[in-house]
């Protein structure tokens, strides 16, 4: 019997080989599959069978992490690595809220305010409720008010539910919300209708929790989309029991859409007190974050599985910085070995918050409680901001005016609006590199009627100093870099001449200068540093400015001392599109 061995499962191929096949059996061999109705039978088996390949295919690839695109697929996939994807993240705000009573003679010395007071803010026509993270308490002042301070409001209302435990058996409990912020959950178990007291559970997070009387529970996902918790057996986690009731609650948030509100108002009362104002110490909400991403769950399912819920190794940092603070753009972590000097003992992670180039103190000092949570031995996490690497872009163009619509204005614009997304799309993370030959033929395919172009960049980078303090600061281009490129501007200094501008240059011999100018009159103001031209570190020295002139950074640049302007992100750093200039030259294209 004649066999076929299938390549292809294109449906006219198919066709073809089962016609090819029918021709070669005996019963078929003078049939006209062209004009037989037998064609048509062969077309519906044609038909089914590529039905059945695509349908088989697309099952299998659901089957594995690496192929699967639907979302529930992937996280039951990453549920047998013990991996839970991130819920929806309340962003917060921190505030001072002040109450003041009309009558301070016979206010309670001590006021609270629960979980449920509710205040409101709207953003682009879109009203967002905030809600204490938890109950506050603050004592009556002399002056007749009281004062909350630093309440952290989260993004969202606060709901419950609860379930009766009916038999022995384990079940699963189903939260019947998919807005829910899994972080902001905490689970009860009262003993029965009767009995008020309750036992708090936690989450279980890593096996160093488990055992017989463990008060943990188990959060999964199901197809739906929807969280649900189960409790232990008596072996590695407490059974409940018949009769015990199961009180969840949970914080129902808008994730991401809460970021960037200001303006907070009080919609209820404080304890019955009406007149609340607030004081927002912060310039808006942040930390709110949507449902984790089919991309993100297949890399932190497998990151999370081999830390195995603690952090051991720096890499550790990363993946749990990650699931603890969902509004991070990108993470980077290594140990204090690698650190300039070294400082053992401590790892090191950098964050980019999505939105914004560094967290503020207060984003770190929190950050920083969750991960000493998970810490192994002596190991202390520090907070590092990412180190920008900046590219002022100067590109000439030239370009055919009669291939396109566009004049000069807009053709310019276009460049610098689509560099914005280059930068974005291939920067603007750590590690990742800059290709100078990328973005030269990213430019020339922007417009059919450009023909060519020369682009260079000057590298620059951002120091925040201490102010009127004598101190030192360290910068490197990751590269050889141009004598007498080296400039430091958008500062001031004590001085008793008026009018001068400030700058530090270096002297093409490697010393940096400090120096001011009113004019032509420059005059050298001493030393203030060194350069080393070939690995293109920058060491400033005693630098004490008493104002800076740019959102408290001064501006250190570098041109590069060869024609290869590419450079490498090393560790921290995060390269970036700062500024685009573009010079179009007109030319037809002969």
């Amino acid at each position: 019997m004649t066999t076929s061995t299938y390549t292809s499962y294109d449906f006219d191929t198919i066709v073809a080989d089962l016609k090819r096949f029918a021709k070669s059996q005996d019963e078929f061999k003078d049939f006209n599959f062209e004009g037989s109705a037998i064609s048509a039978f062969i077309r519906l088996l044609a038909y089914n069978a590529n039905q059945y390949a695509f349908t088989s295919n697309m099952l299998f690839n659901e089957l594995h992490m690496d192929s699967a695109q639907q979302r529930n697929n992937v996280a039951s996939i990453a549920s047998f690595l013990s991996y839970v994807p991130s819920s929806r993240r309340a962003a917060s705000m921190v505030v001072d809220i002040i109450v003041k009573p009309e009558d301070g003679s016979v206010a309670p010395s001590q006021l609270v305010m629960s979980r449920g007071t509710r205040f409101m803010a709207v953003k682009d026509g879109t009203p967002f409720t905030f809600c204490p993270e938890t109950e506050y308490s603050a004592p009556l002042s002399l002056d007749g008010s009281y004062t909350f301070t630093n309440v952290k409001l989260l993004q969202g209302i606060w709901t419950a539910n609860t379930f009766d435990v009916e038999g022995t058996a384990i079940s699963t409990y189903r939260i019947p919300n998919s807005a829910v912020d899994t972080d902001t959950m905490s689970v009860s178990v009262q003993v029965s209708p009767t009995v008020v007291k309750r036992n708090t559970y936690s989450r279980y997070t890593t096996p160093h929790s488990l055992g017989s009387n463990a008060t943990i529970y188990f959060l999964s996902q199901d197809r739906e989309g929807y969280y649900q918790i189960e409790f232990g057996d008596d072996q590695i986690a407490r059974r409940l029991d018949d009769g015990n009731i199961v009180a969840v609650r949970y914080m129902v948030t808008e994730g991401e859409a809460g970021n960037g509100v200001k303006g907070l108002t009080a919609v209820s009362s404080v304890s019955g007190y009406t007149n609340v104002s607030i004081v927002e110490k912060q310039e808006r909400s942040s930390g709110g974050a949507d449902v984790e991403t089919i991309e993100s769950i297949k890399k932190a399912s497998s990151l999370g599985f081999r830390s195995g819920g603690a952090a051991v190794v720096s890499d550790d940092y990363s993946h749990i910085t990650k699931e603890v603070y969902p509004e991070a753009d990108d993470v980077i972590s290594w140990g204090g070995d690698k650190a300039t000097p070294p400082r053992y003992g401590y790892t090191y992670v950098a964050v980019k918050p999505k939105g914004s180039e560094t967290l503020s103190a207060a984003q770190k000092a929190d950050l920083v409680a969750q991960l000493e949570k998970y810490n192994v031995g002596s190991t202390t996490p520090i907070i590092a901001d990412p180190t920008y690497l900046y590219l002022n872009v100067q590109s000439k163009v030239k370009y055919d005016p009669s291939l396109t619509t566009l004049d000069a204005v807009p053709l310019k614009k276009k460049i610098q609006d689509r560099l914005a997304i280059f930068s974005s799309s291939n920067l603007e993370k750590f590690g990742r590199d800059f290709d100078m030959s990328q973005m030269s033929a990213f430019i020339k395919n922007l417009d059919v009627s450009f023909l060519g172009n020369v682009t260079t960049v000057v590298y620059e980078r951002h120091v925040k100093p201490e102010l009127n303090f004598f101190g030192s600061y360290t910068m490197a281009f990751n590269k050889s870099v141009k004598p007498g490129s080296v400039k430091v501007t958008g500062f001031t200094v004590s001085d008793t001449d008026l009018g001068y501008t400030y700058s530090i240059v270096d002297d093409t011999k490697g010393a940096l200068v400090l120096q001011k100018q009113k004019g032509t009159t420059v005059k050298a103001l001493g030393a203030a540093g060194s350069v080393d031209y070939t690995t293109g570190l920058v060491n400033l020295i005693k630098f004490r400015p008493n104002g800076v002139l740019s959102d408290g950074y001064v501006k250190v640049v570098a041109e590069s001392s060869s024609y290869d302007l590419d450079v490498k992100a090393v560790r921290g750093d995060i390269i970036k599109v700062n500024t685009v200039t573009v010079e179009l030259e007109a030319k037809t294209n002969v």
